[in-house]
């Protein structure tokens, strides 16, 4: 890979009623993937990155009315519905799954909800990252961890998250690093 490039794997499972779900993915104000995903899709996607990126998944076909509707019913009961969920996300090889259960979908009136992936009506995903991806989400993973056990008053930090001034662990990082960049080349 290049290393002047970034990638990003997207994993989406659907539901068809009517048609499939029309999805599109911009990266930084630029379409890079539209089309239907049928079951289960990966959509792998590489992007020049910027110092701050945004990552925009965009659900786009889904009808209520009053003509046409994606939720078909009998007698009460939904019989099919079309929808899309966020099943994995992985930036330049690292699995950012945990993303996943935080991030507000975003509707088209304005609503915001944690849906855990799910895409029930039109609406998108927003992810923003910086360049120095590999601290992010490091920081970001370390963030949606619980801090403080229930059981406990010892903290996760002060047991198990190195001091930031650990030379040692620095080393590690870096030396992780580098060895993610041998295996995207």
């Amino acid at each position: 890979m290049n290393e002047d490039l970034f990638s990003i794997r997207i994993g989406l499972q659907s539901s068809w009623c009517n048609n499939w779900p029309e999805i599109s993915v911009d990266i930084n104000d630029q379409q890079c993937w539209h089309g239907f995903v049928e079951d289960y899709q990966q959509i792998d996607l590489t992007f020049v990155p910027k110092i701050n990126n945004t990552v925009y998944i965009n659900y786009l076909n889904k009808q209520n009315g009053p003509d046409v509707w994606d939720t078909k019913s009998e007698d009460g009961k939904i019989t099919q519905d079309q929808h899309a969920i966020l099943v994995n996300i992985l930036i330049n090889c690292a699995s950012c799954d945990w993303l996943i259960p935080n991030l507000p979908y975003h509707y088209t009136d304005g609503v915001t909800a944690l849906n855990r992936g799910f895409m029930d009506l039109k609406g998108h995903y927003k992810i923003d990252f910086p360049i120095d991806i590999y601290p992010w989400i490091m920081n970001q993973r370390q963030q949606s961890i619980s801090q403080v056990s229930f059981e406990s008053s010892l903290s996760y930090q002060g047991i198990y998250v190195p001091d930031s001034h650990n030379i040692k662990a620095q080393e590690i990082i870096n030396d992780i690093k580098i060895l993610l960049n041998e295996f995207n080349d």
